[in-house]
């Protein structure tokens, strides 16, 4: 475990047994949150490739246009 880690498992653990479970949820959540995402890409970075690929043809042929912000 890194120092940092243990500096925040410190000030972690001295916090009522309410609020370390409060963040124990979140910081659970968080993980699987993240893991949810890298396999999401994961799974579509050929499509996102295809994506990207069909985009820069389009702009290259000349189909796109300059974005407006204040035109959204």
């Amino acid at each position: 475990m890194t120092k940092t880690l243990q500096r925040a498992v410190r000030r972690i653990a001295a916090l009522p047994a309410r609020d370390q479970d409060e963040f124990a949820r979140w910081m659970i959540e968080e993980l699987a949150d993240e893991a949810r995402w890298d396999h999401a890409l994961r799974r579509s970075q050929s499509r996102l490739g295809r994506m990207a690929r069909a985009a820069l043809a389009d702009h290259k042929g000349g189909r796109t246009r300059r974005l407006d912000p204040d035109r959204l």
